[in-house]
């Protein structure tokens, strides 16, 4: 089902909406599904995200007795206990609106527009992404398993087929680390031309050529294990002892050798 954009002069926004917040409202929504839930009376689900023994129990037979009789439940959904809810809301036949709330990013609504497999709660999920906000477990092992996303937690990032669609694929090829081979080829090469590098000359070779899903503490500490392994297999050798050492090649290595 396609999504629809609904513009706050159009019919099918939200009355209600409109007359509360005016002008302050937000300008579109996003919506799939039946539009005609927005113009019906609805009740909202909120829960904090701590609660008491007592509150939780009672918030299920609230869900519960939404379900049953058949009234139409709006909520983002988005507090552990609200999820709880939302899993017992499923269970039943009577409509549910989940309403995120969120603002995406241009690029990221017109993905959720293009294609159609992505439900909201994906398209908002590869926005936070985008956008270097962690994600939860659960969500993390969907986007993985759907190769919607790529890298390793914390340092995540859209897939080459979201960034195609989205339109970022310079920055895609930015966060996709190379191989750990390119990186020692490419110390090799430079203590090779010009003898010797310190520490400050190394970090200047390669902290752009990192992948840009690192932060400058992570890229740092990257090329210091990329040191040392080099120095542990023989290849390269610090000359000193402080951080003014001059790193130089001990031995010949064969080029792509890991």
């Amino acid at each position: 089902m396609n999504p629809t954009v609904l513009s706050s002069t159009d019919a099918g926004y939200p009355v209600r909406l409109r007359d509360r917040l005016g002008e302050h409202g937000p300008s579109t929504l996003t919506a799939r599904g039946n539009l005609a839930l927005l113009s019906q009376p609805k009740t909202a689900l909120f829960c904090s995200a701590r609660c008491p023994g007592d509150a939780i129990l009672g918030a299920y037979d609230s869900a519960r007795k939404l379900r049953d009789e058949g009234v139409t439940v709006i909520s983002g959904f988005h507090s552990p206990l609200e999820k709880e809810c939302l899993r017992i809301l499923l269970r039943g036949k009577q409509p549910i609106i989940i309403y995120p709330a969120r603002v995406l990013d241009e690029n990221y609504t017109r993905l959720l527009m293009s294609q159609a497999e992505l439900d909201l709660m994906d398209v908002i999920a590869l926005d936070k992404v985008q956008k270097k906000r962690q994600l939860d477990d659960e969500t993390f092992r969907r986007l993985k398993q759907r190769k919607l996303i790529e890298g390793r937690r914390p340092n995540l990032f859209v897939s080459a087929k979201i960034a195609n669609v989205t339109g970022d694929r310079a920055a895609y090829i930015k966060n996709r680390a190379f191989d750990k081979a390119h990186y020692k080829d490419m110390i090799v090469a430079y203590l090779e031309k010009f003898g010797e590098g310190t520490r400050s000359d190394l970090d200047g070779l390669l902290l752009k050529k990192l992948s840009d899903a690192l932060d400058g503490q992570q890229k740092k500490r990257y090329i210091t294990n990329l040191l040392q392994e080099m120095k542990k297999e023989g290849h390269i050798f610090p000359d000193g002892t402080t951080r003014w050492a001059k790193w130089r090649i001990s031995k010949p290595r064969t080029k792509g050798d890991v």
